[in-house]
């Protein structure tokens, strides 16, 4: 296996994990709470463009922004380790990095992509 096509696989197992782990956010905030259900249906279009791989500029642009407003919204959760369960807040900041990543390496992910 060439150097490429691991590099495009390894994208693409990043994408669907990501992609996972904002389903599975979108889901807890429909289930959950009361969102505006505008807001929960602009979030689940931009995730299926971005499991899709269609306009790989746009959709982890806009996943970063989403993902970046959630972190800094919780910021005195994430730095109270007084806070029940406050680790969990932290994994924004791996999610920031990988779709930073992702965003960087954009077009090199063609595996099961547009």
């Amino acid at each position: 296996m060439t150097k490429e096509k691991r590099l495009e696989i390894g994208l693409f197992v990043m994408r669907l994990s990501i992609g996972i782990f904002f389903l599975a956010l979108i889901l807890q905030n429909f289930l959950t709470t009361q969102p505006s259900y505008l807001l929960v249906f602009f979030a689940a279009v931009l995730l299926i463009v971005f499991l899709s791989g269609l306009d790989k500029k746009f959709s982890y642009a806009g996943l970063i922004g989403i993902q970046l407003a959630s972190a800094v919204s919780m910021y005195n959760v994430i730095l109270d380790p007084l806070q029940l369960n406050y680790i969990l807040f932290w994994t924004h900041i791996p999610v920031i990095g990988a779709l930073i990543g992702l965003f960087l390496l954009r077009e090199h992910d063609q595996f099961f992509g547009f």
